[in-house]
């Protein structure tokens, strides 16, 4: 009996397995496979490893439930293909990116192997050059492995893109887990208040944070900061003039080319007021 073994595939990482095979995409992937069984094309081997007496599944779990649900289905089914995967534990985690015969792993899940590869020792240079991949796509991944469960469940939901989390989660902290939910929940919002036509059309289109260039509130310009600058210098040296009133208050005079310092410091704020927000390259927001 060939089994599976808890937690060792990274598909479907930070969800429930209930909640992974429930994926659309999975079940339909699923389903060609069965279908294939049933017509008795070739489909490639299971790969497993027997440890302990027990015969586990390494690569090929889709497969697995394929041949499972043709047989509930009445295929007669009574010989599978079968390859042992030879090596130690971190042999077969690196199996589970580099097959080309399984599903495709998400970039969280691939960064979950690159987690537990440098867990069995391996640095970032040997994980790169074993899984075929750069040092920074390494250094990203177990980046993300730094980000909270919640966070990894959203990206995992395709509710969210890894890299843009990551820049969110650079950004906010633990934060950006409710700026991601905050959008999402107006996208929800607006989507339910559209109606009329078309709503139907977009009723099961999946709400996705994104990222976009984004105006940020308006910045002071470096006019602004300059006249600041020597208005202030201006204004400080009439500052020991000032006088104390009966009523506890002080009285400033200022001279008259202060008083110009300042009038043009007000005129160069309300025109940055006025301005259409610069547009920061950098500044992310959400969709």
């Amino acid at each position: 009996m060939i089994e599976e073994e808890e937690d060792f595939n990274t598909r479907g990482a930070f969800l429930t397995k209930k909640e992974y095979f429930a994926q659309e995409k999975i079940k339909t992937h699923i389903r060609k496979l069965a279908d294939a069984y049933k017509r008795a094309d070739y489909v490639p081997p299971l790969i497993v490893k027997v440890v302990d007496g027990r015969v586990l599944v390494r690569d090929g779990h889709c497969r697995l439930r394929a041949i499972k649900l043709a047989i509930s289905e009445g295929a007669e089914i009574t010989r599978v293909r079968v390859e042992e995967q030879p090596g130690d534990e971190a042999a077969q985690t690196l199996l589970i990116v580099t097959s080309n015969d399984g599903a495709p792993l998400s970039v969280l899940e691939r960064a979950v192997v690159f987690g537990r590869l440098k867990g069995f020792g391996w640095d970032v240079k040997k994980i790169a050059t074993h899984v075929g991949v750069t040092t920074n796509n390494v250094r990203a991944g177990l980046s993300m492995l730094e980000m909270p469960i919640e966070l990894k469940q959203l990206i995992q939901r395709e509710q969210v893109s890894a890299t843009y989390a990551l820049e969110l989660f650079t950004e906010h902290g633990t934060k950006a887990v409710q700026v991601i939910k905050d959008e999402l929940a107006e996208q929800e919002a607006a989507k339910k208040a559209k109606g009329g036509e078309g709503a139907n059309k977009d009723e099961d289109k999946k709400v996705k944070v994104t990222k976009k260039k984004l105006t940020k509130e308006p910045r002071m310009s470096k006019q602004v900061i300059s006249d600041m600058r020597t208005s202030f210098v201006a204004l400080s040296s009439d500052l020991d003039k000032a006088k104390k009133t009966d009523t506890g208050t002080y009285l400033l005079e200022v001279s008259e080319e202060t008083l110009e310092l300042l009038s043009k410091l007000k005129e160069s704020i309300s025109s940055t007021d006025d301005a259409e927000p610069e547009k920061n390259p950098n500044q992310l927001d959400l969709v």
